[in-house]
């Protein structure tokens, strides 16, 4: 009979037990979702690189050696820049009309147009390097090419013509290309002189001085007197007849 009691303590702690864990399982809240992970952005495209000189320039020098890339900071004219450091720098073979000239500004303004500020490549002709100057003798190669080839096809600019440091094949190059040659002034019409002008009595020659014995034509005068002879150089005529020595 105690064995039964027991048993059945034992069953109902169980069964309240069991019935208290329901509970508690069924009155606990369900644990909140966890939260979506975010996406991370897709990387678009990256940016195109902007280059230090968006002129970059063909480095295929045309002619010389010792290539040195470096940048404009100056125009001088038409076949004269400054580079970075202050160098001047000459360009070889070929020479432009030069400020003051009708054609100066002009060929300043090509040489600036393709130039200000843009990076070149300098070469040089080998054994020849500065210029009484002080400026360096150089090829000039542009972003396109060549400056010299680009420079002459102007009427502004011509080949040089002294004595050329340039390469020989490298004049005839700019030869072949310098069509037209150099102009520089435009011929001013030359206007004529007014007629009557005063001031063209100084261009004409001055008269011969006269040098003729009047002897002759004086003996053919009437004389004044019976006596006397033909005056000669130097006598004095007192009456004007060609005769002189008369009583």
């Amino acid at each position: 009979m105690r064995t039964l009691a027991v048993s059945s303590t034992v069953a109902a702690t169980a069964l309240l037990l069991a019935g208290c864990a329901a509970t508690a399982q069924t009155a606990a809240p369900a644990p909140a979702a966890a939260p979506a992970p975010i996406a991370a952005p897709v990387p678009g495209p990256a940016p195109a690189a902007i280059p230090a000189d968006s002129r970059a320039p063909i480095v295929d020098p045309v002619a010389g050696v010792n290539p040195v890339t470096t940048t404009v900071t100056r125009v001088i004219d038409g076949d004269t820049v400054e580079v970075t450091g202050g160098q001047r720098v000459r360009v070889l073979g070929i020479d432009s009309c030069e400020i003051g000239s009708d054609a100066g500004d002009e060929a300043t303004g090509s040489a600036a147009a393709v130039l200000s500020g843009a990076t070149v490549v300098l070469t040089q002709e080998p054994g020849v390097d500065l210029d009484r100057y002080q400026r360096a003798l150089r090829y000039v190669t542009m972003y396109s090419g060549d400056f010299g080839e680009y420079m002459v096809v102007f009427d502004h600019t011509g080949v040089y013509q002294g004595d050329n440091d340039a390469a020989a094949a490298y004049v005839a190059e700019l030869r072949s290309l310098d069509t037209n040659g150099r102009t520089c002034d435009d011929a001013a019409p030359v206007a004529p002189a007014p007629v009557g002008d005063d001031d063209d009595q100084d261009l004409r020659p001055a008269a011969a001085p006269d040098t003729e014995d009047d002897s002759s034509e004086n003996s053919s005068r009437p004389r004044s007197g019976g006596s006397g002879h033909a005056c000669l150089p130097g006598e004095r005529d007192g009456d004007g007849d060609g005769y002189c020595g008369e009583g």
